[in-house]
């Protein structure tokens, strides 16, 4: 006599591993493009303005630390970009935060 189960065969752990492995991977895809825009928001400040070096947003792909330097990236960002335009003139900006 077959057993049938009422759900499919197994106990869904496949299923679950597989859902979970495809939105690791698409979280960690998401960070790479924030990451790739947000050093190309530095690299287009001139080195002397950037508060922060381009360099160093790579860091925010490090889990869990991420949590508290996105703060620092985005400050650093924010402080950068006045600096710049102040160098040069521009005052209509506003303060670019």
């Amino acid at each position: 006599m077959e057993q049938s189960y009422p759900y499919g065969h197994g106990s869904g752990g496949e299923e679950f591993v597989g859902i979970a492995g495809i939105a690791i991977a698409v979280r960690f895809a998401i960070q790479i493009v924030v990451c790739l825009l947000l050093h190309t928001c530095f690299k287009r400040i001139p080195g002397e303005h950037q508060k922060m070096p381009a360099g160093q947003v790579r860091l925010l792909l490090v889990p869990i630390f991420n949590v508290v330097r996105k703060v620092f990236v985005y400050l650093r960002l924010a402080e950068s970009f006045p600096s710049y335009f102040e160098s040069i003139g521009k005052t209509d900006v506003g303060d670019c935060g």
